[in-house]
């Protein structure tokens, strides 16, 4: 299986992965797989006595994409079953990076869209660049942004989570600082050092507490494979958007049939 993504440590205790899938930084089914193969190995690693790991930062490559989420090339060849499944795969991830032990940090350093939101969302603190634009496009393809509800639902107010997610609009990020979607906004460029900088305040405390602590806190978060029977969806349209797509082209809605 391909890389997809690099592995870098700092101080000799914060491990950063960066995410180096195409140039928009998209997720495929092996693209999760590896994301959960490198929580897995990070996880037996500081479960040892002796474990170095003190946070993780996750990040996008490049200037542009955090991640513009979902690849929709492939769910676009994808029946509603298959669709369905890899729906179900990222939800395993997510909830995988929801309980990891150690504290987590999302630096943003683009385009956070869709599952590359949720990616980010997932974190304990998000960290974005002025530049950067967050939002959940999914109805505009129409697909059901799944994960939305239970991860904004921690960080802004009820009309801002039935706003971003019925418009497919995305916000800025002193928007999305203004309305608690992230913790803090940095310049262009900056997304990476101001969470190693953060990673080093939160190296101050104790690793056990701070574990426990975290663990405790999500103890209200739904389980995200749950949330399948909990929100709507449209197969025609998803078929209608998704082929849209292929052609590069605004979809155009039909009627379906309820």
């Amino acid at each position: 299986m391909p890389s997809y993504f690099s592995r870098q440590a700092y101080f000799n205790d914060t491990v950063m992965l960066t995410l180096t899938h195409g140039h928009a930084n998209t997720w495929t089914l092996d693209v999760i797989h590896a994301f959960q193969q490198q929580l897995s190995e990070l996880q037996h690693q500081i479960s040892e006595p002796d474990a170095p790991w003190r946070v993780l930062i996750i990040t996008g490559a490049g200037e542009r994409y955090f991640s513009a989420g979902a690849d929709l090339d492939q769910l676009a060849q994808q029946n509603q079953s298959e669709r369905q499944a890899s729906h179900a795969a990222f939800a395993e991830l997510l909830q995988q990076l929801l309980q990891f032990p150690l504290p987590t940090i999302a630096a943003i350093n683009g385009y956070a869209l869709g599952w590359g939101l949720d990616w980010a969302l997932a974190c304990d603190v998000c960290v974005a660049e002025t530049p950067a634009r967050l939002g959940y496009p999914e109805v505009t393809h129409g697909l059901t942004p799944y994960f939305a509800s239970a991860l904004l639902a921690r960080r802004v107010s009820p009309i801002w989570q039935q706003r971003l997610m019925i418009s497919g609009q995305t916000i800025s990020s002193q928007m999305a600082q203004h309305i608690g979607l992230i913790e803090e906004k940095v310049e262009s460029g900056c997304a990476k050092i101001a969470a190693l900088s953060l990673a080093q305040e939160w190296r101050q405390g104790a690793p056990h507490l701070q574990r426990q602590l975290k663990q405790q806190s999500l103890n209200t978060m739904p389980a995200f494979h749950l949330l399948f029977n909990a929100w709507p969806e449209s197969p025609q349209e998803a078929e209608q958007g998704l082929q849209a797509y292929q052609q590069r082209m605004a979809p155009w809605w039909r009627e379906t049939d309820d």
